[in-house]
């Protein structure tokens, strides 16, 4: 099949898409040559939101009729991106002569991105 597109604008997922062929029956998508999914006639898109973020994979799609299925010889690379990190809230009080200082991470994760988490003590 050819014109296969696969998005990297998302952060939650790939979407796929492709021009109709004549007289199938369906489609199998694949990503990286492994089928992931398969759709009916006519459809012309498919949103995976499977895989992992900052992961380039490769997709394509075959159509398939009750003869034949096509060959994989067109394919796209696609990935999600990680999104923005929420900050952490932080509290800074006193206890007498000590300092507190309280904070809290809102998400460890942005829909499936990892996240460092830093924390720096400052004795005054």
């Amino acid at each position: 099949m050819q014109n296969i597109a696969a998005s990297e604008n998302y952060i939650d997922r790939v979407v796929l898409g492709w021009h109709d062929v004549y007289g199938e029956t369906g489609y199998i998508i694949s990503r990286d040559f492994s089928p992931i999914a398969t759709v009916a006639a006519n459809q012309t898109s498919y949103v995976d939101f499977s895989e992992t973020s900052e992961v380039a994979y490769e997709y394509s799609v075959q159509a398939t009729s009750a003869c034949d299925t096509s060959e994989m010889e067109y394919s796209d690379v696609g990935m999600r991106t990680c999104g923005e990190l929420a900050p952490p809230i932080v509290t800074i009080g006193t206890d007498g002569d000590d300092a507190i200082l309280n904070w809290t991470v809102v998400d460890t994760t942005v829909l499936g991105c990892p996240v460092d988490v830093t924390i720096r003590r400052v004795f005054l």
